[in-house]
């Protein structure tokens, strides 16, 4: 089952974020449940990523990691280091590996598609209009279970993360394995392989 960002241990694992930023209070709701989630959005809030007719932001960068593009919405340039949002589209099937980040905890709500996330050894599907947490050290990775194009928000606390998307995606595996591993382990990522 999905952790809500609201939940106790979310709001504590982001008090980093909330100590070092003004934070506005955001609510998300998960229409098949219709309960209510809270997540702490330093900087921003969701309204503000949107354009005329909902359309969101244009990115800031773009780039593919594996196949995978990835818009950076917000940099953390733009927060002082204090979070990012990108946007990751994923085909049928795809999503990264096992992977754990020993600095940043993520939020994922789900723009579009069918996903199923792995965190702890559980595996949960979240539908459009969902969001779940990562959480800092634990093992997780998503998979987009869908038979279209599927597209998450992501928001990264603290930021740092959209940097290492962005200097892996010169890389082609299985080729540069090694590579991968040096600099995944700069950014305190490990894999479960």
């Amino acid at each position: 089952m999905p952790i809500p960002a609201g939940s106790a241990p979310a709001l504590r694992a982001l008090d980093e974020c909330r100590a070092t930023s003004r934070h506005r209070r955001v609510m998300l709701t998960r229409p098949k449940q219709n309960l209510k989630f809270a997540m702490m959005l330093p900087w921003l809030s969701l309204p503000n990523l949107l354009r005329a007719k909902g359309e969101l932001l244009p990115p800031t960068t773009s780039f593919a990691v594996f196949g995978e593009p990835i818009d950076v919405l917000i940099s953390g340039e733009m927060t002082g280091g204090h979070s990012a949002t990108i946007i990751q589209t994923s085909p049928p099937g795809g999503g990264p590996p096992p992977h754990a980040h020993q600095n940043e905890d993520e939020v994922f709500f789900v723009l579009e598609g069918t996903y199923e996330f792995l965190q702890n050894g559980v595996w949960s599907t979240i539908e459009t209009g969902e969001a779940v947490w990562g959480i800092r050290g634990s093992f997780h990775t998503f998979r987009n279970v869908g038979t279209t194009e599927g597209r998450m928000l992501i928001f990264i606390c603290p930021a740092g993360l959209e940097n290492y998307f962005e200097e892996i995606s010169t890389l082609s595996m299985p080729w540069d394995m090694a590579q991968l591993l040096d600099v995944s382990e700069r950014y305190g990522i490990s894999f479960q392989l």
